[in-house]
């Protein structure tokens, strides 16, 4: 088990985006309208699929 002093969601993010391409977190904006819609993610931690999470 790893764990990291100091880093957080983020930093998890950063380098799920450099291993696999694509964010758990990622969203498209429509350059016309400004809407936001989430875009299915690469799920690469164990965390993404707990069924609470909260950030402290």
């Amino acid at each position: 088990m790893l764990i990291s002093d100091g880093g957080g969601y983020n930093q998890f993010d950063a380098a799920r985006l450099y291993e696999s391409g694509t964010s758990h977190q990622q969203v498209e904006v429509a350059p016309n309208s400004g809407a936001v819609a989430k875009v299915p993610g690469t799920k690469g931690e164990v965390c993404d699929d707990f069924p609470v999470q909260v950030a402290q």
